[in-house]
């Protein structure tokens, strides 16, 4: 489930930022490589310029109690410039 929320994530924003911000915002790493991070934590990157950012899943039923995984803090590889925590609720659309 969680691997086709953020699917669902990236068809949503990537376009929005295409279109709002920077029309070569793109999927930060590849789709492929995502999925991996997906068995390890939840979350999809995005570049815009030089700049990335992570959207984080919340869990409709905790809005304050938003979490962000440690590993996107600790692991350099996955460094980004902003965090921004987003919630999908596939059940009311």
């Amino acid at each position: 489930m969680i691997q086709y929320l953020n699917q669902l994530c990236l068809q949503i924003f990537v376009p929005w930022f295409q279109q709002e911000y920077d029309t070569a915002a793109g999927i930060w790493p590849a789709l492929k490589g995502l999925q991996s991070i997906w068995e390890l934590v939840g979350g999809s990157g995005v570049t815009l310029g030089a700049k990335r950012i992570v959207l984080l899943l919340g869990d409709m039923s905790d809005v304050d109690g938003f979490e962000l995984p440690q590993a996107w803090v600790d692991i350099p590889a996955w460094a980004v410039d902003y965090y921004l925590a987003i919630q999908i609720d596939p059940e009311n659309q």
